[in-house]
C-alpha cells in the first residue's frame, strides 16, 4: 500500500498569449498527498525496450481528468513529466503515474 507523504502540485499547461503571440505556461490547479519513489533497474529497463526513459513512480489517490499530455508534477523544485498513467488492478483506489524527472 502507498504511503501518501509528499504534497505535490498537480500542473496543468494552459495557452496564453503575451501580447507577443501565444505560449504555452504550467498554472498548478490542485495540491494532493501522494507517494515518490524510484524505479527499480529492472524496470527502467524494461521502459527502454519501449524506447521510454523513466525515473519515478508517483502514486496518488485517483484525479479526475488527469492525463500525460496536459499535466505534470511539481514536487518542491522538482518536475515530473508524466509517461504512463496505471490503475493497479482496476480497483480504481489509486493511480501510479511512471515519470521522467526533469524534463
Amino acid at each position: 500500500m502507498a504511503r501518501y507523504r509528499h504534497r505535490v502540485n498537480i500542473q496543468k499547461r494552459e495557452r496564453i498569449f503575451d501580447g507577443e503571440g501565444w505560449k504555452y505556461d504550467w498554472k498548478t490547479i490542485d495540491t494532493v498527498w501522494a507517494s515518490i519513489s524510484p524505479v527499480s533497474a529492472r524496470e527502467r529497463l524494461e521502459w527502454q525496450k519501449l524506447d521510454v526513459e523513466v525515473t519515478h513512480k508517483i502514486s496518488l489517490r485517483p484525479y479526475p481528468g488527469i492525463d500525460r499530455v496536459d499535466h505534470r508534477l511539481q514536487f518542491k523544485d522538482r518536475i515530473f513529466t508524466i509517461v504512463s498513467i496505471l490503475n493497479p488492478k482496476e480497483m480504481g483506489r489509486r493511480l501510479d503515474l511512471i515519470c521522467n524527472e526533469g524534463v
